[in-house]
């Protein structure tokens, strides 16, 4: 089979796959919408609007591995006339550490919108406590808090004022951070504001779950570190000895790597240190 051939099925399998996982996302979303309560759907006002629209801290960013990956390869091939295997290697290698990149920096977003949440949930905690009303706590946590917990207290204290249905409100939020702590958050304001009762008791066993959570990550990512680093260099020692080899007899490396065999060999054992490294991230971000 002729190598753009194969780059052209490729292109076009990930163009479907990508497509098909958008228009499921759509499909969903259209649901969840045609399923809200009659009174919402007939008169939404601006803020629940904005609030529907699309996540806080958003997870649509890890697709862009696999244009970032189709280029790079077919820039390896037709730019650097790459043969059609280590093109298409390198391309694996690159989308995985381009993932990796993108996971990472959700991950910290995430971190610190949570100790962000912990120390909101505790300075209401010490408002309610000091004799203030829930609407009172809520603007002194909107004056306290910053970005990115700010615009998500700001929207909620906003959509209360003109007057949309509290339980409504608060169910919205697990929708704009997919976080178990935001979800246990949400729940306690419903509740209380369903049937009554201490907020401030309630809020304060939040904020202890959420404060351990955070705890919880940060040890388990410290204690990952040094299996990381092992992994990373084993990876990089593999890389010396095989450019020592290269200097040392380049014209046997050059003919081992050029044919069939060495070159499935070589790509295997990339694609395979790769994957490898894209477990061990996988395995030092757990969910708690």
């Amino acid at each position: 089979m002729n190598d753009p051939i194969i780059w052209l099925i490729i292109i076009v399998g990930s163009g479907l796959i990508i497509f098909t996982v958008r228009r499921r996302r759509a499909h969903r979303s259209a649901v969840e919408i045609l399923t809200r309560d009659d009174e919402t759907q007939l008169s939404p006002t601006p803020e629940q609007t904005a609030s529907t629209a699309k996540p806080l801290i958003s997870s649509t960013y890890r697709w862009v591995t696999l244009p970032i990956a189709v280029t790079g390869g077919l820039i390896l091939y037709w730019v650097f006339s790459f043969p059609i295997i280590y093109s298409v290697t390198l391309s694996i290698i690159l989308s995985i550490i381009v993932y990796v990149i993108v996971e990472t920096i959700r991950e910290r977003q995430l971190l610190k919108f949570e100790q962000q949440l912990a120390d909101t949930v505790d300075l209401l905690v010490s408002s309610l406590r000091a004799g203030a009303g829930i609407f009172d706590a809520l603007e002194d946590a909107v004056r306290e808090s910053r970005k990115p917990l700010h615009r998500l207290l700001e929207e909620v204290l906003t959509r209360l004022r003109y007057g949309d249905t509290p339980a409504r409100v608060f169910s919205d939020l697990p929708n704009r951070v997919s976080l178990e702590s935001v979800r246990l958050f949400s729940m306690s304001l419903s509740v209380h504001w369903e049937v009554g009762g201490s907020l401030a008791l309630s809020l304060s066993s939040v904020g202890r779950f959420i404060r351990d959570r955070v705890e919880a990550q940060r040890s388990v990512s410290t204690q990952g570190a040094q299996a990381r680093a092992s992994v990373l260099g084993v990876t990089i020692a593999s890389y010396f000895i095989a450019a020592v080899i290269w200097q040392s007899s380049p014209e046997a490396m050059e003919a081992f790597l050029l044919t069939q065999v060495g070159s499935w060999l070589a790509a295997c054992a990339l694609v395979f240190q790769a994957l490898g490294l894209l477990w061990m991230f996988k395995l030092s971000h757990i969910r708690y």
